[in-house]
């Protein structure tokens, strides 16, 4: 049987006509089978999944299950979708989708390419918001103004009400003016006489936050109370402010010169006192009265403590003791690393070989050099009062632990002894009195004596 095909073109797309079966079939550009002409023009053609967008041609449909529509379409029953495209069928460049769902909601839906203007009510939403609005406006033609559309009622009524609140304003005027004088008039009056707010009553102010706060009153027990706890309270005043007739004292007038015993200690003003928490300057002389007073300062370069004299905030000279008690003296600023004199009672000091022992609290004064290498104090040279001979000095070597020299030795206390031979003259020659002959390092042109 011969087949024979009629081309139509609709938007791009092509209808072919077929005659088999007393048939019209819509094919689309690329012979692929749309729908017959009595699906999409009569009766509807059905579709059961998918979402509406895929539906693109031109055409009227029966849907159930389809995704993408609006919560009042039911899913499980039977809608009619009409869709009008132009363009390309398979990509149009406007869509218009109309959904009619059994319940009688109608929504619209325009779709350009990316973009829609989403679902629109229609039929029986349309139909209850307007029913709705209605209510709520009432019959416009039973109101009782001049006019009988909204706009112009409303503006009959504005213009009333200004005219009524002018006259008011008019005749709140006349009424205060021409009132009994023996009441209080809410928008402001003058009170010619005494105002009583009876005991557990209270004077209040209401607060931008609606609620009522406390200025005054009075209690029972006839004590009078400002303020209210729920709230800062401030007094105002182009003075200082009296209580009783005297100044009330702030912290913006109880300085200096205020007036207060407070501003004083026994008569005395606080300039005439030494501060012990910064620098200080006392203009006269310090005399201490009592013994065992003592002065401990701390230094703030290092850990000792001590007494420093300074000038223009750079010392000059300074005495400090050490934690085992020794006193440094020290003068010539800071280009001194250490002090070079130091003074102590108590150290013992041990001459080995047989020679004497220096005992504690024997009166010492000590000579120390420091040393850059080791950064240490050598052990020092110096002079003590010996506790084997009370009337005698001696010099003593720490660093050798030997008594080098003795003072004022012999029964009257008038001679030198020397411990060692010693260096005469520019050569360092040597001079040893001993019996025995000397040893060592003996320079040339020493002299020896000996039995």
């Amino acid at each position: 049987m011969a087949v024979k095909r009629a081309k139509y073109l609709v938007a791009d797309d092509e209808y072919h006509f077929v005659t088999d079966d007393k048939a019209l079939r819509v094919l689309d550009s690329n012979n692929n089978e749309i729908g017959t002409f009595r699906e999409l023009g009569f009766e509807g053609k059905l579709i059961t999944s998918g979402d509406y967008r895929d539906i693109k041609h031109t055409g009227v449909y029966r849907i159930k299950g389809v995704g993408g529509l609006p919560g009042n379409i039911p899913g499980d029953k039977e809608s009619i979708l009409t869709v009008t495209s132009i363009g390309d069928q398979n990509n149009p460049e406007l869509t218009f989708y109309k959904v009619i769902s059994p319940n009688g909601v109608i929504l619209e839906n325009t779709v350009s390419r990316s973009n829609q203007s989403g679902w629109g009510s229609g039929g029986v939403d349309l139909r209850n918001t307007i029913t709705n609005i209605n209510n709520i406006l009432g019959d416009i033609s039973k109101l009782q103004t001049d006019s009988k559309n909204m706009t112009g009622a409303i503006n009959e009524l504005n213009s009333k009400i200004n005219n009524v609140s002018d006259n008011s304003q008019s005749g709140l005027e006349s009424l205060k003016k021409d009132s009994d004088n023996r009441y209080l008039f809410k928008w402001g009056d003058t009170v010619n006489g005494d105002l009583s707010i009876k005991f557990g009553a209270k004077y209040k102010l209401r607060g931008k936050n609606g609620h009522d706060y406390n200025l005054a009153s009075i209690d029972d027990n006839n004590n009078i109370h400002i303020g209210d706890a729920d709230t800062n309270l401030h007094f105002w005043g182009n003075d200082n402010p009296t209580f009783n007739g005297k100044k009330i004292f702030t912290e913006a007038n109880v300085g200096s010169g205020s007036g207060l015993d407070a501003d004083k200690l026994d008569g005395i003003d606080s300039s005439g006192f030494l501060k012990i928490n910064s620098d200080d300057t006392k203009y006269s002389g310090l005399r201490m009265d009592k013994r065992n007073i003592h002065f401990n300062i701390k230094d703030g370069e290092n850990t000792e403590t001590g007494l420093v004299f300074d000038k223009n905030n750079n010392w000059t000279a300074k005495v400090v003791a050490t934690d085992i008690g020794d006193v440094h003296i020290q003068t010539g600023g800071k280009e001194y690393k250490y002090p070079p004199f130091t003074f102590n009672q108590d150290r013992n000091f041990v001459q080995y070989g047989g020679m004497h022992v220096i005992r504690a609290n024997e009166p010492q004064i000590n000579f120390q050099t420091f040393d850059e290498k080791t950064g240490n104090f050598d052990k020092g040279v110096g002079f003590f009062k010996p506790a084997w001979d009370q009337g005698s000095l001696a010099v003593g070597n720490w660093n050798t632990s030997e008594v080098v020299a003795q003072f004022a030795v012999g029964a009257n206390h008038e001679a030198v002894k020397l411990n060692h031979s010693p260096y005469i003259g520019d050569h360092n020659r040597r001079l040893f009195m001993q019996d025995e002959q000397p040893g060592g390092d003996i320079p040339v042109g020493s002299v020896w004596i000996g039995i």
